[in-house]
């Protein structure tokens, strides 16, 4: 996911639908974007491995597909679904 870092400890990253964001610097591949119900700003979230339905909270994100709400819209359409996790 991601593609190069900037000055500011930020990192530019492209999304499997080719969505082009900005994230925290420390991005990897296979890193997940999602949403808090509640919530109008995208956050990275990293699963753990061998702990299904567990993740780190990574820091927010921009990604102009998501942003202020757009993506419940995107839910009610079916184009993105919901998932429970717990923060570690």
């Amino acid at each position: 996911m991601p593609i190069g870092t900037l000055r500011w400890g930020r990192k530019f990253f492209v999304t499997e639908d080719r969505e082009i964001g900005i994230g925290p610097a420390h991005l990897q591949p296979n890193d997940h974007i999602c949403v808090l119900f509640g919530g109008r700003t995208p956050y990275i979230v990293r699963p753990i491995e061998g702990k299904p339905g567990e993740c780190v909270f990574m820091g927010k994100c921009y990604i102009r597909k998501w942003m202020d709400g757009e993506a419940i819209s995107l839910l009610e359409k079916g184009n993105l679904s919901t998932q429970w996790f717990a923060f570690r």
